[in-house]
């Protein structure tokens, strides 16, 4: 029973990463040309366009849903955390 959690967490941990790596080739790549970019964003895009919050800050658009995505996994993984292990 231990293992599911344990394979649960990491994947949790990669998907956080990939979002990191998303955000980081946002501001390298704006708009997405370059092929790793593509397919970071095919892994990531479904799930953050459904946390998708966009606010304008001066005269240019800050989007929201990596920071509300990566929070929401962190919720999920403590979650899971209690539920396997009971902390």
């Amino acid at each position: 029973m231990y293992f599911i959690g344990e394979i649960l967490l990491r994947v949790i941990d990669i998907y956080q990463i990939i979002i990191l790596v998303s955000v980081v080739l946002s501001w390298i790549d704006r708009y997405g040309e370059m092929g790793v970019t593509k397919f970071v964003r095919q892994l990531t895009d479904p799930y953050l366009n459904k946390l998708k919050v966009i606010v304008p800050v001066g005269g240019m658009y800050f989007d929201l849903s990596p920071i509300i995505g990566l929070l929401l996994l962190g919720l999920i993984r403590q979650i899971v955390v209690k539920i396997f292990w009971g902390f």
